[in-house]
C-alpha cells in the first residue's frame, strides 16, 4: 500500500499514440459502432485543422449517444427541424 503514494498518473495512463478519439461531424451511430467494437465507453473529441495541433473539445459517452438518439427517436420530426 505504501507505493501507492508514490505512482503518478503516467502508470495508470494510456498512452496518447494508442487512444481512439472522433471528430465533431463523425456520425453518432458511427461513432456507436466503434465504441461498442472497442469495448469502450467513452471518447475524447478532438478538432483542429490538418496544419494545426489537435484540440481536445469534448467527450462523448455511449449513453450521451442513446439518449440523443432516444430524444430523435421520440420526437421524430420535430427533433430535426424537418
Amino acid at each position: 500500500r505504501g507505493e501507492w503514494a508514490h505512482n503518478s498518473v503516467q502508470a495508470a495512463m494510456i498512452p496518447r499514440d494508442k487512444i481512439q478519439w472522433t471528430s465533431p461531424d463523425e456520425p453518432l451511430l458511427r461513432l456507436l459502432e466503434r465504441l461498442l467494437s472497442a469495448d469502450i465507453n467513452q471518447m475524447p473529441v478532438v478538432s483542429g485543422a490538418q496544419d494545426e495541433a489537435p484540440q481536445i473539445v469534448g467527450m462523448v459517452t455511449r449513453d450521451s449517444i442513446l439518449r440523443v438518439m432516444q430524444t430523435h427517436s421520440e420526437l421524430g420530426p420535430l427533433a430535426t427541424g424537418r
